[in-house]
C-alpha cells in the first residue's frame, strides 16, 4: 500500500511536469511549421494524447471485441468536452477563434451526425471503417495545407533545433503516458486494497485514467495562457476518436452496434459536440465561461453516476 501510495504521488508529479514540457516542445516543433497554437493542439496534441484510445481500439479490434472500441472512443469524446474542457474552464476562461467554427470542429459535428445514421443501421462494416480513415487523412491535410497557405510570416528562431523539437515531443509523450499508466495501476491497487469493486473501479480510476494525458496537457497550457491549444487538443482528439480510433476497429472487425449505446453514450456525444459548434458560430459571448465550465462538470458526474447505477442495478439482477 505504501508503495502503490508513493508511485501514485510520484505519477502525479511527472505527468504534470512531462505535460508542461510537452506543451511547450509542441508549440516550437508547431512554429517551424508555421502553426497556429489551435493546429498545434488539432495535430501535435490531439494525435498524441489519443494514442492511448488507438491502442485499446486495435487490441480490442484483434480479440473480436470491437464493441469495446465504441466505448472507448465515445467515452473519451464525452470525457474530453465535459471533463477535460470543463476542468480548464475553471481555471481560465477560454476565448473562441472567430473560425473555429468554419472548419474542424465543422467536421466534426458532421462526422458525428453522418457517423449517428449509420449506428442506427445496427453495424458498422469494414467500408464505413476504410472511409472514415480516408475523411480523417482528407481534414489533416486541409487544414496542414489551409494554415501553410496562411502563414504570412517566416518562424521565429528557436533556440531548439527542429529535430531536437521533434525527439523532445516524442520523450515527453511517452513519459506523460508512463506517468499515466502508472497513476492507473496504483489507484486500481489501492482501490483494490479498500474492497472497491471492478466496475467502480473501470468507471472512475480507468476511464478518467485514460483521459489523464488530455487532462494534464489541458491544464498546462491553460497555465501558459494557450487556451487555443486546449481547444485544438478536445477538437483533434474527438476528430481522431470518432473517425480513426472508431474506423480502424471496424476495418479489423466489423461492429455489432448495441442501441442503447446510441441512446445514451451517442447523445451525449452529440449533444457536447453540437453545443460547441453553435456557441462558436454565435460566439455571444466570445468565450467559453467558468459557468460553462461548472456545467460541463456537472453533467459528466451525472453521466458517470447514471453508468455506476447502471452497473450496479445489473450486478444485483
Amino acid at each position: 500500500m505504501l508503495v502503490a501510495l508513493f508511485i501514485l504521488c510520484l505519477g502525479l508529479y511527472v505527468l504534470v511536469f512531462s505535460a508542461q514540457k510537452l506543451v511547450n516542445n509542441a508549440t516550437i516543433l508547431g512554429q517551424y511549421h508555421h502553426f497556429s497554437e489551435l493546429m498545434i493542439g488539432i495535430t501535435i496534441i490531439g494525435i498524441g494524447t489519443s494514442l492511448p484510445e488507438i491502442m485499446v481500439s486495435i487490441l480490442s479490434a484483434m480479440k473480436g471485441s470491437s464493441e469495446l472500441a465504441l466505448g472507448n472512443g465515445y467515452g473519451s469524446n464525452i470525457a474530453n468536452i465535459l471533463l477535460i474542457l470543463g476542468a480548464s474552464l475553471l481555471i481560465c476562461p477560454i476565448k473562441i477563434p472567430k473560425k473555429l467554427w468554419q472548419e474542424e470542429l465543422s467536421y466534426l459535428s458532421i462526422a458525428t451526425i453522418i457517423t449517428l445514421f449509420v449506428l442506427l443501421t445496427g453495424t458498422l462494416g469494414r467500408l464505413y471503417g476504410f472511409l472514415s480513415l480516408g475523411i480523417y487523412a482528407l481534414i489533416i491535410l486541409r487544414s496542414i495545407q489551409t494554415q501553410t497557405a496562411d502563414a504570412t510570416q517566416s518562424p521565429k528562431k528557436q533556440a531548439t533545433s527542429y529535430k531536437a523539437a521533434w525527439a523532445a515531443v516524442v520523450f515527453n509523450f511517452v513519459v506523460l503516458m508512463g506517468s499515466a499508466q502508472m497513476l492507473v495501476w496504483s489507484a486500481t491497487f489501492i482501490a483494490h486494497q479498500l474492497s472497491i469493486g471492478d466496475e467502480i473501479i473501470g468507471l472512475t480510476v480507468v476511464a478518467i485514467g485514460t483521459s489523464l494525458p488530455e487532462l494534464a496537457t489541458s491544464i498546462a497550457a491553460c497555465k501558459q495562457k494557450k487556451t487555443d491549444l486546449i481547444l485544438g487538443n478536445v477538437i483533434g482528439s474527438n476528430l481522431l476518436n470518432t473517425l480513426v480510433v472508431i474506423g480502424i476497429a471496424a476495418c479489423i472487425h466489423p461492429i455489432e452496434v448495441n442501441i442503447s449505446l446510441v441512446y445514451r453514450d451517442f447523445t451525449l456525444m452529440l449533444g457536447a459536440t453540437l453545443y460547441l459548434w453553435f456557441r462558436s458560430y454565435s460566439q455571444t459571448p466570445k468565450t467559453f465561461t467558468r459557468v460553462e465550465g461548472i456545467i460541463f462538470l456537472l453533467i459528466y458526474i451525472g453521466f458517470i453516476g447514471m453508468l455506476a447505477q447502471h452497473v450496479i442495478t445489473q450486478s444485483l439482477s
